[in-house]
């Protein structure tokens, strides 16, 4: 488990929200792009749109497929114009790009063959 999941879901500790969020502050800060989705999500379920959906272009320009579906989520229920969900489109697709490989690829296919998986 990592620190915020403890402060997050109470195992064995008391629930602290402020704790939780700090750790996911300093988690984004350092690049992680699951931490950026999470402060989204927090914003988002605190009815502060625009603010989750700058946490979500952030992770999906990093390429995390979490935030870019969460944008996609928002801009179908006409939560965010056209235009952020198009820029939040290039950028995650420019990420997938960046980070594909053939040596990805043909570990990705290793693991689905392995696994049974499409």
């Amino acid at each position: 488990y990592s620190p915020n999941d403890v402060c997050a879901s109470s195992y064995g500790v008391e629930k602290d929200k402020k704790l939780s969020i700090k750790h996911y502050e300093e988690a984004a800060m350092g690049g992680h792009n699951v931490a950026r989705n999470n402060l989204g999500v927090e914003e988002f379920y605190s009815f502060r749109y625009s603010r989750a959906m700058k946490h979500y272009k952030i992770g999906a320009k990093m390429g995390c497929e979490q935030s870019f579906g969460n944008i996609r989520e928002m801009y179908t229920r006409g939560l965010v114009p056209e235009e952020d969900y198009k820029e939040a489109l290039a950028g995650y697709q420019e990420a997938v790009k960046e980070r594909s490989s053939p040596e990805r690829a043909r570990a990705m296919d290793y693991l689905r063959a392995r696994d049974g998986s499409k």
